[in-house]
């Protein structure tokens, strides 16, 4: 049957105090969140796992809401549009296959805190930092729709810009097809009925949930800025790191494309994600500041 766009479908942007980009059309609702999730790591941190769980705890027909213990690394919860860099900012510094890159300094952190276990508490001891992460719901009218896939674009101004892609095919622990909302008959309650794995386009849905696509500085790699002792105390690292980097502001946007099968005819549904703006921590800024005032000081004394 010849293709035919979605020429007819009436469009929504909105952005909400939680930070999310949402548009809706004649067979589903679509949101695009920000979120600051744990360090996937080499392998070795859990609380990815749970994060994820809580991403698909916090889903419903309204939205993403909030799920898991505040207290702990994997709990889920979206963003304000601005967040400060030390909440991007890993220090596992892996590379390809999530192997250790080759000369990396790696230790333990969080939210730009060395020792993340004495500052926030045991739960927080194994991590290796934050990242942002780019959290997708999509909800159907309860017509069951089947995806061909999901395409992604993330744009950024960091390291003097930079733009990069990609195309889901595939269900996966990460991005989950769910295929019946169970007893209770609506999206959440955990009765719903998850997929998992196999081909996009083989299945009928009625919801998507993703974790998205994440980003992060990588701070113990030492690429883009000035080589450190590796000697130094992990906490004088990130005073050297901050000192490079943090009154640096920089941006990220994270757009996607849904292309889509219903009433036996293919569609595709596009969505421009809000802009996130990271800006410098503010006793870095303050810092900065100070010397730039000791600086003209100096001048004017001269």
């Amino acid at each position: 049957m010849k293709a035919r766009l979605l020429s007819a479908l009436t469009f929504l942007s909105v952005c909400f105090p939680a930070h999310s980009a949402l548009i809706s059309n004649d067979y589903f609702t679509l949101w695009q969140y920000y979120s600051v999730a744990p360090n996937t790591g080499l392998g070795d941190t859990p609380s990815w796992l749970t994060y994820v769980d809580n991403i698909r705890a916090a889903a419903s027909s309204t939205g993403l809401g909030s799920a898991g213990d505040p207290n702990t690394p994997g709990y889920f919860t979206t963003t304000p549009s601005e967040i400060t860099i030390d909440q991007a900012v890993v220090t596992d510094a892996t590379g390809p296959g999530l192997t250790l890159a080759t000369g990396a300094r790696r230790f333990n952190s969080w939210r730009g805190q060395a020792n993340p276990g004495e500052v926030f508490g045991a739960a927080f001891a194994n991590e290796y930092g934050s990242r942002i992460h780019t959290p997708l719901l999509l909800v159907t009218d309860d017509t069951p729709i089947t995806i061909t896939s999901i395409e992604w674009g993330a744009f950024s101004n960091a390291y003097g810009g930079y733009y990069y892609t990609g195309n889901w095919t595939t269900w996966g622990t990460s991005r989950v097809g769910v295929s019946s909302y169970g007893a209770n008959g609506v999206l959440g309650g955990g009765d719903d009925v998850y997929l998992t794995s196999g081909e996009m386009n083989t299945s009928a849905i009625l919801a998507v949930i993703a974790t998205g696509t994440g980003y992060a500085h990588q701070m113990s790699q030492q690429f883009n800025v000035t080589p450190w002792d590796p000697s130094l105390p992990d906490e004088e690292i990130f005073t050297e790191y901050l000192a490079q980097w943090g009154d640096i502001a920089w941006d990220f946007r994270m757009d996607y494309a849904v292309n889509f099968t219903a009433s036996s005819s293919p569609y595709f549904q596009t969505l421009t994600g809000d802009t996130l703006v990271v800006v410098p921590e503010p006793g870095t800024f303050g810092l900065i500041s100070m010397a730039g005032l000791l600086m003209l000081s100096r001048r004017r004394r001269r």
